[in-house]
């Protein structure tokens, strides 16, 4: 019986050593890289949208004195977001990036990026933390926190309503339910840790995105 215990727990750290990685995803030209290189450099880069996913091991600029981890900035393009399954299994925590000035246009794609981590058997299987990074705050046209909050929210409802009603599914696994059937979605009221916040990364307002990264690990 002994034995039989050392060996679960000796499991279980394994499997948990496994998830050393942070996924950085959104839409295209949401400020994914030019946040993977202000952690890694504190610099900012100018930078375009590819289709090729850039990923290091390093100790985050800001704590240079932090063990070494596993960042991936993954592409947002629509016909690649296959990719994350295969990223997920290691991934400690998600950074999801949306553009505060172009999210008016593109809250139903933001949604429904959003709606395919928040379902997905993989986060939900082991309590993956998500945190949203509403960037471009220095622009004048960006939308604030509270507007993007409570209109992601609702498109979030849509999205859970439309595919009860027509019983489709984007996952090869069932699918987590999102929130409580015929009630409001409010993301803190979800089971999955969520946390988000209002960032310039341009500016290099980064602080909070660090501290979710540092609370990690």
């Amino acid at each position: 019986m002994t034995i039989l215990t050392i060996g679960l727990v000796a499991l279980f750290y394994l499997r948990r050593d496994k998830r050393n990685s942070i996924l950085i995803w959104g839409l295209p030209n949401s400020g994914k890289t030019l946040l993977y290189y202000q952690l890694r450099d504190g610099l900012f880069r100018e930078t375009v949208s590819s289709s090729i996913a850039n990923s290091g091991t390093f100790s985050l600029f800001d704590d240079p004195k932090m063990k070494p981890i596993n960042i991936i900035d993954q592409p947002g393009f629509r016909q690649l977001r296959g990719q994350v399954d295969s990223l997920l299994p290691s991934a400690r925590g998600v950074i999801f990036l949306i553009d505060s000035v172009e999210f008016p246009r593109e809250a139903n794609d933001v949604a429904e990026y959003i709606y395919y981590l928040l379902v997905h058997p993989e986060i939900n299987k082991n309590g993956t933390k998500l945190h949203l990074v509403f960037n471009k705050s220095e622009m004048v046209t960006a939308m604030n926190e509270s507007s993007i909050l409570t209109e992601l929210e609702n498109r979030l409802l849509q999205i859970r309503e439309s595919r009860k009603a027509t019983g489709t599914s984007e996952q090869e696994e069932e699918e987590v339910t999102l929130g409580v059937e015929g009630q409001s979605l409010k993301l803190r009221d979800l089971p999955i840790p969520i946390s988000w916040s209002h960032n310039s990364v341009k500016k290099r307002e980064v602080e909070q995105i660090t501290h979710f990264i540092q609370s990690l690990f």
